[in-house]
């Protein structure tokens, strides 16, 4: 009886260490399928399923989960580029990019699984929205000449470091967009798209470590 007992306390404890491994995963926001005419007053949408339902998001912000409604918070008139989405904690979390017509900025949302109502949102300054990755509670966001960490509990965010593109005069014209973030035990990257460059910062506090 005491063999079985401590084999089945020892098998506990490698699940519950497989579980912890796989929870602290990072995970990437995904790219929702944009459809229609990217005017004002146009048929422009995007779509993805999620927990077995299909969303769909207009470019109002209104959107559905199968039958259920909700509204993503807007400061502009419409959506516009891309819409990233992810689950945190069984919840709905949308990445997006906004515009009044004149500029643009993105937003990322955080709503309730049961009532679909909107738990916090978070403004990221800038255009050029790019895919956001989750880390354990907290999630990396970027936009033109932008990198930010956010709480995804409380939808603050740690750090947030802008005009990225005035570090030097070797930065003045880079960083206008960044490519999914990597990350290690202390440090996060995001990668200039399109070319091989990237701004290395220290997770904790958004100190930039490298400059490539």
């Amino acid at each position: 009886m005491k063999t079985m007992t401590r084999h089945l306390l020892q098998l506990a404890a490698c699940l519950f260490l497989l579980f912890s491994v796989a929870s602290a995963t990072p995970t990437s926001f995904q790219e929702a399928q944009r459809q229609g005419e990217d005017v004002p007053g146009g048929s422009l949408r995007w779509t993805f399923d999620w927990k077995g339902k299909k969303v769909v998001i207009a470019s109002d912000g209104k959107g559905t989960v199968g039958e259920r409604e909700f509204q993503m918070p807007l400061n502009s008139t419409r959506l516009t580029a891309r819409l990233y989405h992810a689950t945190f904690e069984g919840d709905l979390l949308l990445l997006v990019e906004e515009t009044d017509e004149e500029s643009g900025a993105g937003k990322a949302a955080r709503f309730a699984a049961k009532t679909l109502k909107s738990k916090w949102t978070c403004g990221i300054p800038g255009i050029n929205v790019g895919p956001g990755l989750i880390d354990g509670k907290s999630a990396y966001f970027s936009a033109r000449a932008t990198a930010m960490k956010v709480n995804l509990q409380t939808g603050q965010w740690d750090w947030r470091k802008t005009n990225l593109n005035r570090t030097s005069e070797e930065t003045t014209y880079r960083f206008n967009a960044f490519d999914l973030p990597t990350v290690t035990d202390q440090s996060v990257t995001f990668p200039e798209s399109g070319t091989s460059g990237s701004i290395t910062f220290n997770k904790a506090d958004g100190e930039i470590l490298e400059i490539r």
